[in-house]
């Protein structure tokens, strides 16, 4: 099913999400804040419009944690809105380990395609993992950005990975006849989904810089790692270790093994800054990526869902870090324990809710 992706979202209806019974909200196109204490729902808020653009939450693992105790399901509906008023309803069930996503009415086959509507940025504490965590936080970067702006790329990620089980397989089994052909294949589409990533790195190394200048006065150098040597092929490098990949039973090479390497200087930024200074550096990656999906994809305006914004940050930090919001000129729902924290900017097309033991008022 085809989706149109100019829309955003206008209101909101919640069914048995966590502590939420029911709510109905109408939203801003602008800036939607979110304020109450801690436990009050504004984080499951986050979580349900969430879901409408990937029917699932960014912080649970399964729909039994987000259904309300005692329900047997719930229900995230959204009703987006286009130009010339053209509107287009999203509705996302889940129930008993099953999800549902219907669009205008229409069921999708695959919960997949729902990700096409509008892109999520997240920013939560759990997102400072971009500097403190493995790898892979540092790949799903990428790999979020380059979903929205490369038609080819998920098709191609996804013909990675089966690949790469394949191959896995045969270096479990010890299967000698077929590690060479799974290797070929392997090092072609690996090839050509690390040269799209580096692509993508490339262009992205100029909004990154711009939001890091922006938001910090620290100098970070970024480079991307593809996942095996540089100066080698996969092909090559592949053959190289087979003896080795096989004494480990699997596959220690390639692009599911890329990274992206951050450094203040001679450090690695997770040791050289600040617990501030980390959150405003990964608000600067992430916004920067919203900006870069924005420009690159038209009509593709990503929706930023922040959470507990204020925390870590001094009164200057906080400002520097609205105004960036501001100029991007995106959807915004932001979370925060004090409605006053935002109470320079209410001139800003910012509409403010409060929110206690999941009930919701503006």
């Amino acid at each position: 099913m085809s989706i149109d992706r100019q829309y955003f979202l206008r209101a909101l209806q919640l069914r048995n999400i966590r502590c939420i019974r029911e709510i109905f909200l109408e939203i801003e196109p602008g800036i939607n804040v979110f304020a109450g204490s801690n436990g009050s729902g504004k984080t499951t808020l986050l979580e349900a419009i969430h879901m409408l653009g990937t029917a699932r939450s960014f912080r649970a693992k399964g729909a039994a944690d987000l259904i309300k105790w005692g329900e047997e399901g719930l229900v995230s509906d959204g009703r987006f809105v286009g130009a010339g008023g053209v509107g287009r309803r999203v509705r996302v069930k889940k129930w008993k380990g099953k999800t549902a996503v219907s669009v205008d009415g229409r069921y999708l086959s695959r919960v997949s395609a729902l990700a096409g509507l509008c892109p999520m940025v997240v920013l939560s504490p759990e997102s400072e993992r971009i500097i403190s965590g493995g790898p892979e936080f540092r790949r799903s970067l990428i790999d979020w950005a380059l979903f929205h702006v490369e038609p080819q790329y998920q098709a191609l990620h996804l013909e990675y990975r089966r690949v790469l089980k394949q191959r896995n397989a045969s270096l479990c089994a010890e299967q000698r006849s077929t590690i060479a052909a799974w290797s070929a294949r392997l090092a072609h589409v690996g090839e050509r989904l690390a040269l799209l990533r580096a692509s993508h790195i490339a262009e992205m190394l100029f909004f990154w810089e711009a939001y890091l200048a922006q938001l910090l006065s620290i100098e970070v150098r970024i480079q991307f790692e593809c996942g095996w040597p540089a100066r080698e092929s996969l092909d090559t490098w592949l053959g190289k270790e087979t003896a080795n990949d096989l004494r480990h039973g699997y596959t220690r090479f390639g692009p599911h093994r890329a990274d992206l390497k951050l450094m203040v200087g001679a450090s690695p930024a997770r040791h050289a800054l600040s617990r501030g200074e980390g959150k405003r550096f990964v608000y600067a990656l992430k916004l920067a990526q919203a900006a870069y999906v924005a420009k690159k994809v038209e009509n593709n305006r990503p929706i930023l869902l922040l959470d507990d914004l204020p925390s870590e940050l001094d009164s200057d930090s906080l400002a520097i870090l609205m105004k960036a919001i501001i100029e991007l000129n995106l959807q915004s729902f932001l979370t925060t324990v004090s409605a006053t924290t935002f109470e320079p900017w209410q001139d800003c097309a910012l509409k403010l809710f409060h929110v206690e033991r999941g009930s919701l008022e503006e």
